[in-house]
């Protein structure tokens, strides 16, 4: 059976237009997935969907629950940077002091540990930089989504 969009009404598998109201019939396949009142848009806009305060509640429930998710994944992301981190430190407890005296050779020698010890340095940085960016981005969508909570409770609380 095809139910009409426009008059609600059943029609045959096999009809074009709906026998009631005339209007043009269109095979929609209802999938398993439970219906979402939210949606979010890879560049981060959040929109709800919500036209009772039932759906609203809903709503809120999966907009905590997106939140949850998303600091599982800041999580995830804090751990990556700390495994990288302490891999420097690891490196840097490893590789011994400065040398130490010689005069011109000495400082030769210290000038060239000074260069790889800061081109470490800034090879951690690089390592770290997506990371810092992705963890900025998750962030920013958690504060998104707490002014969306903040909303949909007050749409809730006035039409409680």
């Amino acid at each position: 059976m095809i139910i009409c969009s426009n008059c609600k009404q059943s029609n045959q598998e096999s009809a074009t237009f709906c026998g009631s109201c005339g209007s043009k019939l269109v095979q929609v396949y209802q999938s398993n997935a439970p219906q979402t009142f939210v949606d979010i848009s890879p560049d981060g806009q959040i929109s709800v969907r919500a036209n009772s305060v039932a759906e609203a509640k809903l709503a809120l429930k999966e907009l905590k629950l997106k939140k949850k998710e998303l600091s599982l994944l800041k999580k995830q992301v804090t751990e990556q940077e700390r495994q990288i981190r302490a891999n420097y430190t690891d490196a840097v407890r490893n590789r011994g002091s400065k040398f130490q005296g010689g005069k011109s050779i000495g400082r030769f020698i210290r000038l060239a540990q000074t260069a790889s010890r800061d081109a470490t340095r800034q090879n951690l940085a690089h390592q770290l930089a997506p990371y810092e960016q992705h963890k900025r981005k998750v962030e920013a969508m958690q504060s998104a989504i707490e002014q969306v909570i903040l909303q949909v409770e007050s749409f809730i609380l006035k039409n409680s």
